[in-house]
């Protein structure tokens, strides 16, 4: 997966105040989005007719609506978009079905609160870079606890342009939510990349972070052990299933119950929601395949009995012995954890 390409920008470039309206962020980055130019995409690169509130191929990036009864739209990540700045992934969005009401799709980011706290009644810049395929009105927010921020519906061309709004976060509290929906009636698609939140009320030049730096940030709200192994499906073979963070296992209790705790590869936002899938038995959800000293193998239904931030105990009843000796099993299993606002 490259990285993505930096093209004519330089310390020089930064407009004047810039800089110091940087240092001030307590985190010592300056953008708050997370995965603003589209790297990762551990839900996968592509869906049509993608489940609405939700988020469905790049992370961070939760597919919305308001109104729009009957719209039906697809996204993809596209690779090696120059939009004059540097070259980079973006999200395309389109609408393939449209509205039969007024209304706009597209998606959020969601900001958590810890992100936000230290931004009350301070002056912020949401800066973007957009386009479509013919000209479209976008609908461009920002809200926090139902109360807005700005409201403003623009217009994107069919040529990649940088968008900037400046704007005062009057509260914080809850999750800040920054929208960019499209006209859902109609038919055509948009593109964005290079989506970025900072203090200050200068739009200074993206902020590139490396694609693991920004793994590691995703993973603090969703991760899928699919993704991380190069499984591709939840029917990959059982040696593909992951060997990392606690997925294969050895069980010693004779008495045919098997716990282990597992730890996720970052603490995550909050316990997560967690679903199991089956490698051996064409992916079914809820189930581990356990392999006997002896080579036996067995799908059973396990089960959560701690969940944490940190990490969680997966436990189940087998009705297999591992013998009087006390052999230990092996466990298979893929899972994915969500822990999105």
């Amino acid at each position: 997966m490259a990285l993505t390409r930096l093209k004519n920008v330089t310390a020089t470039s930064l407009a004047e105040g810039a800089v110091e309206d940087a240092m001030v962020t307590p985190s010592g980055r300056r953008n708050i989005i997370i995965n603003g130019d589209m790297q990762v995409a551990q839900r996968g690169t592509s869906v049509t007719g993608a489940t609405i509130y939700s988020y469905n191929t790049a992370d961070r990036a939760r597919l919305s609506k308001s109104g729009a009864s009957g719209v039906v739209v697809d996204q993809e990540i596209v690779d090696d978009q120059d939009v004059g700045d540097f070259v980079a992934k973006a999200l395309k969005t389109t609408v393939t079905t449209v509205s039969s009401n007024a209304g706009t799709t597209g998606y959020n980011y969601r900001v958590e609160d810890l992100d936000i706290q230290y931004l009350k009644d301070k002056t912020v810049t949401l800066s973007w870079y957009a386009k479509a395929d013919q000209a479209v009105d976008v609908l461009t927010f920002a809200s926090c606890n139902s109360v807005s921020f700005f409201s403003e519906t623009i217009s994107y061309s069919t040529s990649w342009k940088r968008y900037t709004k400046t704007f005062t976060v009057s509260e914080v509290g809850g999750f800040m939510d920054i929208g960019l929906r499209q006209d859902a009636e109609v038919a055509t698609s948009t593109y964005t990349t290079g989506v970025q939140l900072e203090l200050g009320s200068v739009a200074t030049p993206f902020e590139h972070r490396s694609y693991g730096e920004e793994l590691q940030l995703c993973f603090r709200y969703f991760y899928s052990t699919m993704f991380l192994r190069s499984a591709n499906s939840l029917t990959a073979p059982t040696n593909n299933a992951p060997q990392i963070f606690g997925a294969r296992h050895r069980f010693a209790d004779v008495t045919g119950y098997r716990s282990q705790d597992v730890q996720h590869p970052v603490p995550m936002r909050a316990s997560p929601s967690i679903t199991f899938y089956n490698p051996g038995n064409s992916g079914t959800s809820g189930q581990f395949e356990l392999y006997s000293h002896d080579g036996n193998s067995q799908n059973f239904s396990g089960f959560i009995t701690v969940n944490r931030e940190t990490s969680f105990i997966f436990a189940g009843y087998t009705g297999v012995s591992v013998g009087t000796g006390g052999y230990s099993t092996v466990c298979f299993a893929h899972w994915k954890a969500d822990a999105e606002l």
